[in-house]
């Protein structure tokens, strides 16, 4: 018996993230973390298989900063007959492929639910933000002292490096560095002046 998936889906996938399906709206909000991880591997054109195999064909914005499926999305609602909200996940195995799993929503389901990323989202469990301003000598600079309560929320995640994004796709793997035991200071060290070099480079070209 012939296999229901392309070859690529037999071995395991590199990546997965959830998403959610709405109605009406004619395009999908995708994981900005996924994205900027595999951004330079992922095209425009993506292919989709469901649980029995059947591929869809979307399209991808290329956008690190608002990624999202549209061409192809409403279709996708309308070949399943979706009138209520999906909650998709998809896995990712390369070569713009991906095993879509779909899991309905239960009735009373609310945007709490919905993965933090999304805009229409009120999951906000250890969810916050920070303004953090960027001058000319810290361009010049080979590392960026960050402001402590900032610092300090990172350490919690007890990674060492952190992606660097910018609006023009200048994604740059960053080192994060704690010093001192009571993580006296927080900084971006190597990689940080890489990412300055291509803001630099980008501030002189437009």
């Amino acid at each position: 018996m012939a296999s229901k998936w392309p070859p690529i889906i037999h071995g395991s996938p590199l990546a997965m993230f959830e998403a959610v399906h709405l109605p009406n709206e004619t395009f999908g909000e995708l994981d900005p973390f996924f994205i900027r991880k595999y951004f330079k591997q992922l095209g425009t054109q993506w292919k989709l298989y469901d649980g029995d195999g059947i591929p869809h064909q979307v399209e991808f914005n290329m956008s690190t900063t608002k990624p999202l499926i549209t061409f192809g999305w409403p279709r996708i609602r309308n070949y399943y007959k979706w009138n209520g909200n999906q909650s998709l996940t998809f896995h990712y195995y390369g070569q713009d492929t991906f095993l879509m799993i779909v899991c309905e929503f239960e009735q009373n389901e609310s945007p709490s639910s919905f993965p933090q990323y999304h805009s229409l989202s009120t999951n906000l469990d250890d969810y916050r933000s920070f303004l953090l301003e960027i001058k000319e000598s810290h361009l010049n600079s080979s590392k960026l002292v960050l402001p402590h309560d900032f610092g300090n929320h990172l350490s919690l995640s007890d990674y060492s490096e952190f992606i660097l994004c910018g609006a023009h796709h200048e994604n740059v793997t960053c080192k994060f560095i704690k010093h001192g035991e009571n993580g006296v200071e927080f900084t971006f060290e190597k990689g940080w002046k890489k990412w300055c070099k291509s803001i630099t480079l980008l501030k002189e070209i437009y």
